[in-house]
């Protein structure tokens, strides 16, 4: 949405119709996904870590064979509809305080909530760790995309094998813990 806000505005280098086909791509991914989930969280998480690895090789091999406009848009639409699907899992699985993309979010929490560190299952430290999960793998795809090549990044970005995840216990909520202490 914010690079679409650029556009519309008329910031250089960003473009409406991009913008609307990454929009259009990811409530795509995000839709099928989540209409789609079956069984038991963990099998559709591992379904969908298996649907976004073989997306994100399409794009690196996009990437590598493909090039201009047409390229570019094939891996937006790609990646798009991986990261739709990739929201819809994380929101079905409602893991505490691990939002993928609204970091603000995890931000103002950390800024926000009485810090409790010394607490088991801490918050602050799930707070923190994700502000720093987020920040790494940022920092990291970029400088394989600087230094190295966009195929480079989205190769890293797929795994070679989907990973098992199991969905963590359940974690009181604040008025819980608050109840608690």
């Amino acid at each position: 949405m914010a690079f679409l806000g650029f556009a519309l505005a008329g910031a250089s280098g960003f473009s409406v119709v991009a913008s609307l086909v990454a929009l259009a791509a990811f409530l795509a991914g995000a839709a099928i996904n989540a209409r789609s989930a079956r069984g038991t969280p963990q099998q559709a998480l591992g379904r969908t870590a298996a649907v976004e690895a073989a997306l994100c090789a399409a794009a690196s091999i996009v990437a590598i064979v493909g090039g201009g406009t047409t390229a570019r848009y094939a891996m937006t639409v790609v990646l798009a509809l991986a990261m739709g699907a990739q929201n819809a899992i994380a929101r079905q699985l409602a893991v505490p305080d691990m939002t993928t993309t609204v970091l603000t979010l995890t931000l103002t929490g950390l800024a926000a909530d009485h810090p409790d560190l010394g607490q088991p299952g801490s918050h602050t430290r799930r707070l923190a760790g994700a502000i720093i999960a987020l920040l790494a793998g940022a920092t990291a795809g970029t400088l394989l995309v600087l230094r190295g090549s966009t195929a480079w990044a989205l190769g890293a970005a797929t795994p070679s094998s989907p990973p098992s995840y199991s969905r963590p216990e359940r974690t009181p909520t604040r008025r819980e813990r608050a109840t608690r202490d």
